[in-house]
């Protein structure tokens, strides 16, 4: 099935997002995919918090996105729900969501 899959561009999913878990109990993480590099920028502590570790770069995947710490591990991989909306469950049955912000401030990146 996932030959079926359109693989996205970087360049399609490049721009400011937001990582929060399910519940929306905390502040989202203002997170952004950057083009050049397949780099994160933004407030990735916060991000770190979250996935357990890290996240340096990211790349898309025939139904998602991966999110890779800077040894090259996959922390986490969000798969796509809708255009600009990911969803993933970590080991401890927290559900993480990405998505794309609405209103991105071109001065955080």
């Amino acid at each position: 099935m996932a030959s079926s899959l359109r693989l996205a561009s970087p360049a399609e999913l490049a721009g400011a997002w937001h990582l929060y878990p399910a519940g929306g109990e905390r502040q989202p993480c203002a997170i952004a995919l950057v083009e050049a590099g397949e780099t994160l920028a933004g407030d990735l502590a916060c991000a770190g918090r979250l996935l357990g570790g890290a996240p340096a770069t990211w790349f898309p995947t025939p139904d998602g996105i991966a999110l890779v710490d800077s040894n090259g591990d996959t922390l986490l991989h969000m798969g796509r729900q809708r255009e600009g909306f990911y969803m993933a469950t970590l080991p401890n049955s927290q559900v993480l969501y990405l998505q794309r912000a609405t209103t991105p401030d071109p001065t955080r990146f």
